[in-house]
């Protein structure tokens, strides 16, 4: 059976897509970045962002924390995958998350998406809610391997 390409267009509209965080550790400290725009403007998050075409996994969380934050990582391990289809506002998004280590570079907000970023030790209360699992996830994956 072929699709018109009406029929396409409304089914990529449906069709679920992909993104990557990171949870980049230095030492014990969490980098979080503040959002810039919505959604969840000013709320502290995980770099991150969309996968792009022909891109890794691994090829587009190392991209979305150089562009978001300045730094180059390490990726350590694969955390998880997020696939709750009401986790974001925008739609159907799944995020495969990442554990990683700051490398290299001066940490500079990109100003299209971040408004400010820095290291935390203790993790503040106004996050982006579908960030909480990633995070959580992230220090239990750490605590277990101590």
């Amino acid at each position: 059976m072929s699709l018109t390409h009406e029929e396409w267009e409304r089914m990529l509209k449906k069709m679920p897509m992909v993104t990557v965080d990171a949870v980049v550790f230095k030492g014990d400290r969490i980098l979080l970045v503040r959002r810039g725009h919505e959604p969840y403007k000013d709320m502290w998050g995980v770099p991150g962002g969309f996968l792009e075409y022909n891109e890794t996994l691994e090829e587009g969380v190392k991209r979305e924390v150089k562009e978001e934050t300045g730094l180059s990582i390490s990726i350590i391990d694969k955390l998880g995958i997020y696939d709750n289809p009401k986790r974001d506002p925008r739609g159907h998004i799944i995020s495969i998350g990442f554990v990683a280590e700051a490398r290299s570079g001066k940490l500079i907000p990109d100003p299209k998406e971040v408004s400010d970023l820095a290291f935390f030790d203790i993790i503040p209360s106004n996050l982006v809610p579908s960030h909480k699992d990633i995070i959580h996830d992230a220090l239990k994956w750490k605590k277990e391997r101590l």
